[in-house]
């Protein structure tokens, strides 16, 4: 039998790779973003997506949103405010930002 080596995990990783923590920190982050979007309304969540990217969309100021959405600037401005502040209302979401 060959002898026994011991190696740190972080060892066996290639430095490209995010560490096993990472990983886990990202997934649990990603589970509770998608749980906390799950609270908004469609339209107030396409505000968002439209507004700050996710899901590889480009980022759009207000006055594209409410063109992209068919509504009013003020309106555009007010779904992004109303989705903002149901975030915010989320203890998920403050942990997030921990």
């Amino acid at each position: 039998m060959g002898a026994e080596v011991e190696t740190e995990l972080g060892a066996t990783l290639s430095a490209d790779e995010p560490s096993p923590q990472d990983s886990v920190v990202e997934a649990s982050s990603a589970g509770a973003f998608d749980e906390a979007l799950a609270v908004l309304a469609p339209i107030e969540r396409r505000v968002l997506e439209l507004r700050y990217g996710p899901g590889g969309v480009d980022e759009l100021g207000t006055a594209r949103i409410a063109k992209e959405l068919r509504v009013s600037i003020p309106q555009a401005r007010a779904l992004e405010e109303a989705a903002l502040g149901k975030l915010r209302a989320l203890p998920s979401v403050r942990e997030l930002a921990v």
